[in-house]
């Protein structure tokens, strides 16, 4: 996103709530919060959803980005305890990157094809049919004949989020992968029958992570130095027309640390 191209309005809105949610000093606690912010509404769609309620304090851009695919633009929930996208790193920081087969990637980012708000501002769906091309120029976007449908839900503590595929014709997905960046300096992991739960310890606060179920196999990995990041990645995913396959990851704030 490139911030001098925002509205006044949107600008300030951006700043205060990367302040408030930051803990900035000399702002005070505010209020819960839980709202969307438009920056545009027609044609392709952009703005701010500014979440702030207990442990959950984050805000999620979907707008533009000066260089397709930067971690920092990426529509994620930046600012929740445990949880930083790397800066100036084209990486899928909760949003997966998929390589396509004839070798480009594509990513779900930069505005949306529309931006649906509801239940008070606690549920967020995007839409995406024309893909950011990681590797191409700002604004470039391709339509490879596939939609993104992304819903984000909170509750009291956690942010989930769904993803669908849908295609309109038959497409591989050579690639699919997408990493959690955390803060953190200190994990465990647990499993509860086929769920896997993983527990990052950071100096900012405890973030659990679950891939709540997927509609094909991967693999986890994470990285050995500090800070953690937990990768999840998958290949030759096919896709065929009228048949959605989806993902679901939460993420939780607060809790147990790992060592406590």
């Amino acid at each position: 996103m490139n911030l001098l191209n925002l509205a006044p309005l949107a600008f300030a809105t951006l700043i205060a709530a990367s302040e408030a949610l930051s803990g900035a000093p000399g702002v005070r606690a505010q209020p819960a919060v839980t709202r969307f912010e438009f920056f545009k509404t027609e044609s392709r769609q952009s703005g701010v959803w500014v979440v702030q309620q207990g442990p959950l304090r984050f805000r999620l851009p979907i707008t533009d980005a000066p260089k397709p695919g930067l971690a920092q633009h990426l529509p994620a929930p930046h600012g929740l305890p445990g949880f930083a996208a790397p800066v100036d790193q084209a990486v899928p920081a909760l949003v997966p990157f998929l390589e396509l087969e004839d070798a480009r990637t594509i990513v779900a980012t930069d505005g949306a094809d529309s931006i649906e708000v509801r239940d008070n501002g606690r549920s967020l769906t995007a839409r995406w049919t024309s893909w950011a091309l990681v590797g191409g120029k700002a604004g470039e976007r391709i339509d490879p004949g596939l939609e993104s449908e992304v819903r984000w839900t909170i509750d009291d503590r956690s942010v989930t989020r769904t993803e669908r595929l849908t295609a309109r014709r038959p497409i591989t997905i050579r690639r699919w992968r997408v990493i959690v960046s955390s803060t953190a300096t200190r994990w465990i992991d647990y499993s509860a029958g086929t769920t896997r739960t993983d527990v990052f310890d950071s100096p900012d606060g405890v973030l659990s992570v679950t891939l709540v179920r997927a509609d094909w196999p991967y693999g986890t990995s994470r990285t050995a130095a500090s800070p953690i990041h937990l990768r999840f990645e998958a290949a030759e995913i096919a896709l065929s027309p009228g048949q959605p396959r989806s993902w679901t990851l939460r993420l939780e704030a607060g809790g147990t640390g790992a060592h406590d």
